[in-house]
């Protein structure tokens, strides 16, 4: 997906930014940006991380590059943007007024994307270079986390909390979309497949305080891998891979005792090897 960025207000010297390899002047006099050339704006790289790419080391490296930038910028698609009984805006509102109405509005409806600019300044350069990244977010249900499942969790006793819990700890939500923005991103190049297959899901910090999903961040993964590879507990082995395991068994143990006759027939000089060089 293509953006067009405008910096206003920096309280900077007059400076580049470079986008990949190209760079543009702002004027702080007039303190915005001049306008990019075209080819500039084309030249822009952006690296998507999905949910299959996000993993340990990418976290990392976020973390790195945005610990080392001099200011970082966000930008978000949202499945929404006005509600019916939001007032319309005023130009008698407050900030605070202002404020209140889009943030009401906004909580309504799924954040889609978010996109993240990081810029650092090359001194020898004498610039800013930018790093620029969007993440698909997709309220992703999970029917099975740290071993507890939905259908294992239906109609089961009280759990931590001493009630019953008949639900995932992956909450499954219920959200609320805007036609008109959906069409908007949708025109703009935003795959909404990919949104669904690759989304990164996430928690808002009313959910991660929420049971299950507390008990479940709370709880360890350790004990879980260790039960089910415990040489004691074999909780992976079921009837059917028993039968399998025991052939196997048999069949190593015969190679044990052909290898070890053989040894002794080396030994006691009694030809071991047959002609052919190989061992019986």
């Amino acid at each position: 997906m293509t953006r067009s960025i405008k910096l206003v207000d920096l309280q900077l010297r007059p400076s580049r930014i470079f986008f990949g390899s190209t760079s543009t002047r702002f004027d702080t006099s007039q303190r915005e940006v001049l306008a990019p050339d075209p080819e500039m704006l084309r030249d822009v790289r952006v690296q998507e991380l999905g949910r299959g790419e996000l993993d340990a080391a990418a976290l990392a490296r976020l973390q790195r590059v945005v610990s080392r930038s001099a200011f970082v910028a966000i930008d978000t698609e949202m499945g929404g943007i006005s509600c019916q009984d939001t007032p319309r805006p005023s130009v008698m509102d407050s900030i605070d007024e202002r404020y209140t109405q889009y943030r009401k509005s906004a909580r309504q409806f799924p954040l889609v994307q978010f996109g993240l600019s990081v810029f650092s300044w090359d001194a020898e350069a004498c610039a800013f270079k930018v790093e620029t990244y969007q993440f698909p977010l997709f309220p992703v249900f999970h029917e099975k986390v740290f071993g507890l499942s939905h259908s294992s969790t239906v109609g089961s006793a009280a759990g931590a909390n001493g009630a019953a819990t008949g639900a995932s700890p992956c909450p499954d939500r219920r959200f609320l979309v805007q036609a008109k923005c959906l069409q908007y991103i949708r025109a703009h190049g935003f795959d909404l497949n990919a949104w669904i297959d690759r989304g990164i899901g996430h928690l808002s910090h009313h959910e991660q305080h929420q049971e299950p999903c507390k008990s479940a961040l709370e709880k360890s993964a350790r004990p879980e891998i260790l039960r089910k590879f415990d040489p004691e507990s074999p909780a992976l082995i079921t009837d059917e891979t028993q039968a399998f395991l025991d052939q196997l068994t048999g069949k190593l143990k015969q190679r044990l005792a052909a290898f070890d006759e053989g040894g002794r027939d080396a030994a006691a000089g009694r030809g071991g090897v047959q002609d052919n060089g190989t061992r019986r």
